[in-house]
């Protein structure tokens, strides 16, 4: 019997796990997109919530690489780059929020930097720390050939060296004392943490004097540890220390009571980088909307130089799928997500071909066998079509029959008649023969198809069917959190269709119920819908995104003729664009946030530059609408989208316009009831 647990419930899985899973879960060809992460420079590591940035960072850490090797599987990273040490600080998990409890309402100006200089100095000593303790995991491991690999000595006497050493040195502005081992330098540095983690904790009353007087400058003494651990040899000369700082997206939130003490911190973490020390790199691990288009430095009028002062990896353009497909990673990436992670269960599937996905999936359907799953029987069949009362009878009789035997076809061709408008042109129809339909060419039908299904499953009050391996992976839009999210409630609602059949077991379940499938889906959609609820605007943004789902619905099941099947996302002109920074603003903020997808393109206009966007395709099952771009989108000026700014509605006022379209009882009620959920037994 299959052991009757969802392998997919903990979506953050290679968050909380040791580094011996680690080396299980990650896929290695992830690291396709990393490797600027194991040169020098600093990177800006920039990636949607889930995106895979933090799993990326760990990969640094030098308990995962003792991992890898210990398990004798190969470093996901070539040898070339392999003489690097890390050490870090998770903003969130450090406690970093709690520097805000500091911050009064009334707080003076002076005293708002004060405190940000505090948390610069509260990073110096964090991350100093532990990348002694990154040595020290190295060295208590003893094994002079995976030192030798890395670029570290294992001579634990030279520890003592470098603590003496950098105990005297200037960058502490006499914050340590004179220490002869490692230990009591290690005692020293801790103690300034703990005495930093009660005060932030509101545990005392005030910072000893002795803190107050010797603030570090940011990122001097991360250096300092550094140059000097080359100096008496713990690390080779050439062994990169990469320093990571994840979580970036915290210090925004630090913001409140109307002062400017996260943007403060934000300015102290870009002062460490335009240090441009040949000593340390920075790693900054942040989610797309929190880093700043001009990041200020600390103190000064400067801007960190792009390519310059850092650079940039953005997880999510090198995941999202481009206008070639064969160049398109992320399938590969979630296949192989998605087998490591079974191979932590008991579940098997018969491998009927090279893809596990589609072994559990099945293939997606075409849009022509969506249209017969859609319809039924001949009634509902029929039903998918609407007349013009002036259409010549055969003509409609013609259709009628078409529609039993070709919903698609049919509903295809009612749009063409509707195009070629009989009646008007005085067309003398001829039926045409099966093999040579005028609306049977491919780009025509290829272009409607998805507009069709949405108009069928509309006129018989139908939800779309999602399913497959394809349209998981389209659903996903390149985020490895939304796959794992679909696949999650695709398996609670597999577990509750398969609840008590003692015939499933870990030979046979292959591939999962398409109706299966598609609840799961439209669960996970209706789900991710209220995730815009979150972060800045979250009540404009999630009403703006509600109102785009409805109107392309309504406007692509009102086009009959399907004179536009674009209408599933908008273009808005670049100059148009750029004197709306309402708009503008609001724009960015949605695609950073994933509520929207953003492509460059170009314009029917000749030399008009343009811009598209689209709802994030995990949104899409919710408002019945196509993920699929075949054709180009709506194009609208700014001022719609402004007017959907100013009218803010909330999601009970939404949901119910909604689902004005449905009946009494909500489809996904209808489909609970078909695949007798509430009737199974425990």
């Amino acid at each position: 019997m299959v052991e009757r647990i969802n392998p997919f419930h903990d979506l953050y899985l290679t968050e909380a796990i040791g580094p011996d899973s680690f080396v299980k879960l990650f896929s290695p060809i992830f690291m396709s997109q990393g490797l600027a992460l194991y040169q020098p420079g600093n990177v800006i590591l920039k990636g949607l919530q889930g995106s895979g940035k933090t799993m990326l960072l760990n990969l640094l850490k030098p308990e995962t690489h003792i991992a890898y090797y210990k398990q004798k599987v190969e470093f996901p990273v070539p040898k070339a780059y392999r003489k690097f040490i890390s050490a870090g600080i998770n903003l969130r998990k450090s406690g970093i929020a709690e520097f805000a409890q500091l911050i009064l309402p009334d707080a003076e100006a002076q005293d708002i930097k004060e405190n940000a200089l505090y948390f610069g100095d509260f990073v110096n000593y964090w991350v100093v720390d532990d990348l002694i303790r990154s040595i020290e995991t190295v060295i208590d491991l003893n094994d002079d050939d995976f030192a030798s690999e890395i670029g570290i000595s294992i001579d634990k006497t030279l520890l003592n060296k470098f603590a003496h050493k950098l105990s005297d040195s200037l960058c502490w502005l006499g914050g340590l004392e004179e220490v002869e081992s490692i230990e009591s330098l290690k005692a020293q540095l801790r103690d300034r943490i703990l005495n930093y983690r009660n005060y932030i904790n509101l545990n005392i009353d005030s910072l000893p004097d002795k803190i107050k007087r010797t603030k570090t400058v940011i990122g001097e003494p991360i250096s300092q540890a550094a140059d000097l651990m080359r100096e008496v040899g713990l690390i080779q000369k050439e062994t990169n220390v990469f320093i990571r700082i994840d979580q970036y997206e915290e210090l925004p939130t630090l913001d409140f009571s109307e002062t400017d003490f996260g943007l403060l911190c934000q300015q102290i973490i870009h002062k460490a980088l335009s240090s441009r020390s040949d000593s340390v790199s920075y790693r900054i691990g942040t989610r797309q909307y929190a880093w700043p288009s001009e990041p200020v430095i600390f103190s000064t009028t400067g801007i960190l130089e792009l390519k310059r002062d850092y650079s940039v990896v953005n997880i999510d353009d090198k995941l999202r799928r481009s206008e070639n497909r064969s160049t398109w990673l992320f399938p590969y990436l979630v296949e192989d997500v998605f087998t490591r992670r079974l191979q932590l269960t008991d579940y098997k599937f018969y491998k009927k071909g090279k893809s596990v996905l589609t072994d559990a999936f099945g293939s997606s359907m075409t849009a022509k066998l969506k249209a017969e799953h859609l319809v039924i029987n001949e009634k509902s069949r029929v039903n998918i079509l609407k007349f013009d009362p002036e259409w010549p009878s055969e003509w409609n009789d013609y259709l009628k029959k078409l529609s039993i035997v070709d919903p698609m076809s049919a509903k295809l061709g009612e749009a063409w008649a509707r195009q070629k408008d009989i009646k008007k042109r005085n067309i003398v129809f001829n039926p045409p023969k099966e093999d040579s339909l005028p609306w049977n060419k491919v780009y025509w039908k290829k272009e409607r198809a998805e507009q069709a299904l949405t108009q069928i499953a509309s006129r018989n009050k139908q939800q779309l069917i999602w399913q497959g391996k394809d349209d998981i992976v389209g659903l996903s839009g390149g985020n490895i959190l939304i796959f794992l999210f679909i696949c999650q409630h695709i398996w609670d609602s597999w577990l509750r269709d398969t609840r008590g059949n003692n015939e499933v077991n870990s030979e046979i379940l292959s591939p999962i119920r398409s109706e299966v499938q598609t609840l799961g889906i439209l669960n996970a959609s209706e789900e991710w819908q209220k995730k815009p609820i979150e972060g800045k605007q979250s009540k404009k943004r999630f009403s703006v995104i509600q109102q785009l789902g409805e109107r392309y619905y309504k406007l692509l099941i009102d086009d009959l003729a399907m004179s536009y099947p674009g209408r599933n996302g908008f273009s808005i002109a670049s100059y148009d664009l750029n004197r709306n920074k309402i708009v503008k603003d609001y724009l960015k903020l949605a695609v950073d946030y994933g509520d929207l997808q953003a492509i460059a393109h170009t314009s029917k206009s000749k030399g008009e530059k343009r811009r598209k966007f689209y709802l994030a395709p995990i949104l899409c099952p919710a408002f019945r609408i196509s993920y699929k771009h075949t054709k180009e989108p709506e194009y609208i000026k700014s001022s719609l989208i402004e007017t959907m700014l100013n009218n803010n509605r909330n999601s009970t006022q939404v949901n119910s316009s909604l689902k004005n379209t449905l009946n009494n009882k909500s489809e996904l009620t209808q489909q609970q009831e078909e695949l007798n959920f509430t009737d199974k037994p425990e």
